[in-house]
């Protein structure tokens, strides 16, 4: 890899307060139950900073934030996903 990622490792008793902030998108949990999180904006150079520094396949890296499926939006919803009005019976 060509640039460093940085890391964060945040215990379980601080991420447990109710206050609490996340760093940054991408982490993964550690056998001890600290989050390792990577400050990076791809999941694919968090995954493989992950698989350098702990071992490949040791850990998945997972996120916090909810991310949308590929494909064009509509009105309607996602233009691969079934429609009721396209299904109604014609009168």
């Amino acid at each position: 890899m060509s640039k460093e990622v940085k890391m964060t490792i945040v215990p379980p008793s601080q991420f447990m307060e109710e206050d609490y902030r996340e760093p940054c998108t991408y982490f993964n949990v550690m056998a001890t139950g600290d989050r390792c999180y990577y400050h990076t904006s791809s999941r694919e150079i968090a995954q493989q900073t992950c698989d350098s520094e702990w071992g490949v396949g040791k850990y998945k890296v997972r996120t916090n934030k909810t991310v949308k499926p590929k494909g064009s939006v509509t009105a309607v919803g996602f233009l691969n996903s079934k429609s009721r009005a396209g299904m109604r019976k014609p009168s």
